[in-house]
């Protein structure tokens, strides 16, 4: 049997603190040369992806935003498959001084600001 495809989580499976070890990123490199299709699959927005794993030609394909945002580094196409984030939703975060991030379809923020569970 032969492996065509590998789906790989970017937080605490390739990366840890933000941070993909070198020797990861060459096994990435090892499989992509073998012709194994990789692909980046994270809850993450891309352009915050993007800022902690820099350049991502290292893989094939990447799937976003928990599934919401496809995107392909070999030439930069991008594809969202979600409704997009209603305008005055981040500007309504942002009255509550609720601190977020707003990708395409999907509003990133801190555990810290959601409502206490009842007890």
């Amino acid at each position: 049997m032969r492996l065509a495809a590998l789906a790989l989580d970017y937080d605490g499976t390739i990366a840890h603190g933000d941070r993909i070890d070198p020797s990861v990123r060459d096994a990435i490199g090892y499989a992509r040369d073998a012709g194994v299709t990789v692909l980046l699959v994270t809850g993450r927005i891309l352009s915050e992806l993007r800022r902690v794993a820099g350049d991502l030609h290292f893989v094939d394909g990447v799937v976003a935003e928990n599934g919401a945002v496809i995107h392909f580094p070999a030439n930069d196409y991008t594809s969202v498959l979600a409704p997009a984030v209603p305008a005055g939703f981040h500007a309504e975060l942002t009255r509550r001084d609720i601190r977020a991030q707003t990708g395409e379809c999907l509003v990133d923020m801190d555990a810290d600001h959601a409502a206490p569970f009842p007890t």
